[in-house]
């Protein structure tokens, strides 16, 4: 409702603890190429020094060509999915384009950042999109680096307040948004922290299931043991010795169980980082597990299972006693 202006822009610069500031124009165009038309996200960009402050907040690199250069008009860099994919031949350096029925060349192209919205992008001059778009005073959005030795988060808040002023707007009723690289970090954890949320849901039910599970085999097994268990009793077999056995072995279930688990979930994990790899191009996603997590995993299943054991065995030494007895009773007879 209300942009931010070249007038915004002069009163960050004057704020203490702000070295640099860039500021863009984005906003959408019709860009042909070939004859094919396409509707496109369009950014102005000053080619000036400022230009590496955007440059290393988009994290972008140029694979083809080269960047806009001070002087630059009629000269456009293209996202890498407006290069390669979008029209039906490829864009390459030096080739002609239309922006709004107005010829631009082609002087780089970027390489693939992953971002749909960034590979889709085509940047132009900052007052040559001015000029197209007849916008003399609007930016859509600044970037600014901080002197060495100001803490982010303080300038950042110099930048709200004056802002605020200028703009004459009460705090919490703020046209404008100001972010630093600790507020979409915070934004990043949050959405990380509901995944985990969900995951940790999926495993104790998971957990659940395997406990019951092992709970089922393990009676089973009590069953089909009841008379070998009366036999190693009626021969002194302490009920110690029987504990350890059937805990052994329900611990061993679920710590089979476990590695199976490890394996399937390395498995999908590396799955995950090739496909992201094979649809972005960029390694965002790199599966890392150390070998201290694949240990805990499978001793952790271990305990489960164990756990899950303990009441089938007291069903067993209940069984073991009744067996025990009547064999010792036969015996007598």
């Amino acid at each position: 409702s209300k942009p931010i202006t070249v007038k915004d822009k002069k009163k960050v610069e004057h704020v203490q603890g702000v070295d640099q500031v860039a500021g863009v124009l984005a906003t959408t165009a019709s860009v042909s190429f070939k004859g094919e038309e396409k509707s496109l996200f369009l950014w102005g960009m000053d080619p000036g020094p400022t230009k590496e402050i955007v440059r290393k907040s988009q994290n972008y690199e140029i694979a083809k060509g080269r960047e806009l250069e001070e002087g630059d008009k009629a000269k456009a860099v293209l996202g890498f999915e407006v290069a390669n994919n979008l029209f039906r031949r490829k864009v390459k350096v030096g080739d002609k384009i239309l922006i709004n029925n107005k010829p631009f060349t082609v002087v780089g192209i970027v390489e693939r950042v992953g971002n749909k919205l960034d590979d889709g992008a085509v940047v132009i001059p900052l007052q040559t999109l001015r000029d197209l778009i007849n916008e003399q005073e609007k930016y859509s959005m600044l970037f600014l680096t901080v002197k060495q030795g100001y803490d982010p988060e303080i300038v950042a808040e110099r930048i709200r307040e004056t802002l605020r002023k200028f703009r004459d707007e009460e705090e919490g009723s703020e046209t404008f948004q100001v972010s630093t690289p600790k507020d979409l970090l915070k934004v990043f954890n949050s959405i990380l922290t509901i995944v985990q949320v969900v995951l940790v849901g999926i495993a104790a039910i998971s957990l659940l299931v395997g406990g019951i599970g092992i709970m089922n085999t393990m009676y089973m097994a009590v069953l089909e043991r009841t008379k070998e268990i009366g036999v190693m009793k009626a021969i002194g077999a302490r009920d110690g010795h029987i504990l350890t056995i059937f805990l052994a072995e329900s611990g061993l279930l679920g710590a089979v169980g476990g590695l199976i688990g490890v394996v399937i979930g390395l498995s999908i994990s590396k799955s995950v980082e090739v496909l992201v790899k094979a649809v972005t191009g960029t390694q965002w996603i790199v599966t890392y597990v150390s070998w201290w997590l694949i240990l805990f995993a499978i001793v952790f299943s271990f305990i489960v299972g164990v756990i899950s054991g303990l009441l089938p065995v007291s069903y067993t030494h209940l069984r073991a006693h009744e067996t025990s007895l009547h064999l010792v009773c036969r015996l007598l007879l």
